[in-house]
């Protein structure tokens, strides 16, 4: 996980956790005005269980200074170091990126 960069009017993030018993992905996105637009989640996960591919998408609306969830997926606890995720933000603010892990 990269630390958001604090210079930028929109900021995107994945958040991964594990739980102990799954693996959480978070996509966050954080604004220092007010911001709304569309993100766009897509998960691929490869290991002995199996391939799979998650893709979840939606509009947001965030407040000046304001940090917002979008979505959350979980993952069996074995899906780590096994998957990759992007996260996409297009708003008024033009558009950006990120990845984990």
């Amino acid at each position: 996980m990269k630390p958001l960069p604090t210079d930028a009017e929109l900021q995107c993030q994945i958040r991964a956790e594990n739980t102990g018993s799954a693996l959480r992905l978070q996509a966050v996105a954080r604004s220092q005005s007010p911001a709304s637009g569309q993100y766009r989640l897509s998960i691929l996960k490869q290991n002995a269980s199996g391939t799979s591919q998650n893709m979840q998408s939606g509009s947001f609306s965030i407040g000046p200074g304001q940090e917002r969830v979008l979505t959350t997926v979980l993952l069996e606890q074995a899906a780590i170091g096994h998957y990759e995720a992007s996260l996409s933000l297009e708003s008024d603010h033009g558009s950006i990126s990120c990845t984990s892990p």
